[in-house]
């Protein structure tokens, strides 16, 4: 039983390292999008990866989103179920001290505008700087 719990947080880590990965790849290609310095080609080549994403920010909210919150999920995408458990402002729940974490620590971080988590209930928990 234990090998199998540890497999499967393993498995949980490499899925949850390799969405992180798209992530960073997409904020890349923001950053070209706001800077507008992407090119007719970059943004044909970047087609496949935003495709990516999507599909693989949807399955992971649906599948690993609903293990961690013990919830089903009420939107689609990851970042907008932790900024609808931000907004709830429920502090002493789990959850939305994981969304602020998460938020905070691994999405915020990497977005260009610093905001990636926005939302009324975000804003005014951190201040624009995130600390």
């Amino acid at each position: 039983m234990f090998k199998n719990f540890l497999a499967y947080a393993l498995v949980f880590i490499i899925i949850s390292w390799a969405f992180w990965g798209l992530y960073v790849a997409s904020m890349g290609l923001y950053r070209s999008y706001l800077r507008k310095t992407m090119t007719p080609m970059i943004k044909v080549l970047s087609i496949p990866y935003i495709a990516a994403m999507l599909v693989v920010d949807t399955l992971f909210n649906l599948i690993f989103g609903t293990l961690i919150f013990l919830e089903l999920p009420t939107t689609w995408l990851l970042t907008q179920r932790l900024i609808k458990k931000i907004k709830e402002k429920e502090t002493d729940d789990y959850r939305y001290k994981l969304s602020m974490w998460v938020c905070k620590n691994m999405l915020d971080p990497i977005d260009p505008t610093g905001q990636h988590c926005t939302g009324d209930g975000y804003k005014e928990t951190l201040p624009v700087d995130g600390k």
